[in-house]
């Protein structure tokens, strides 16, 4: 994303939706940006190219029962 990363973007989220379950998509991943994420409480991190399986299994952990 132009100006701004997906941990910024996670921030964000957590300022105003902290419940709110996150799944970041990455092309790159540090180390330290994965610590970063789950510190602020990320539900999932997906590497691209994920595979549809991998999204599907994100989403239903995410999706209430």
């Amino acid at each position: 994303m132009p100006g701004i990363d997906g941990i910024e973007v996670l921030r964000r989220i957590r300022a105003t939706r902290p419940d709110l379950p996150v799944i970041l998509l990455s092309g790159t991943v540090s180390q330290r940006q994965m610590e970063t994420a789950m510190e602020l409480g990320v539900t999932d991190i997906l590497r691209k190219p994920a595979p549809l399986t991998h999204f599907a299994e994100a989403l239903a952990r995410v999706r209430p029962a």
